[in-house]
Parts: C-alpha cells; sequence; structure tokens
C-alpha cells in the first residue's frame, strides 16, 4: 500500500527528472492504484416516548 499523498508528490516531480523512465514508473503506479470512495459515518439519538411518563433513548449508527 503507497501512501496517495507520497504518489501525488512524486507525480509532481516528473518535469524535474524529465526521464521517460520515470514517466513509465509513475504512470504504472498511478494505474495500479485501486481508487475507492470513502464511506461518511452518520450516528445519533433521539428520545422516543414508550410510556406515561416515560422515555427511551434510541441510538442509530450507518454508512452513507
Amino acid at each position: 500500500m503507497l501512501n496517495p499523498a507520497k504518489i501525488i508528490q512524486l507525480n509532481q516531480m516528473r518535469t524535474d527528472f524529465n526521464s521517460p523512465e520515470f514517466d513509465e514508473g509513475m504512470d504504472i503506479i498511478i494505474d495500479a492504484q485501486n481508487r475507492t470512495k470513502g464511506s461518511t459515518y452518520v450516528s445519533g439519538f433521539k428520545f422516543v416516548e414508550v410510556g406515561e411518563n416515560r422515555t427511551k433513548k434510541i441510538e442509530f449508527r450507518f454508512t452513507v
């Protein structure tokens, strides 16, 4: 697993090296990346009335 920030940093050095081998290596690394969309986690709670003068805390957690 390569750090995506480091790949971007290396890719910005293409003009500094001006090398076809470096360009080819960067193309291989970039093509090999598995890009996945991140998830958003949501959690919360709500008090629900369950009887006369009684409430219950309902919690929820899910991924969007």
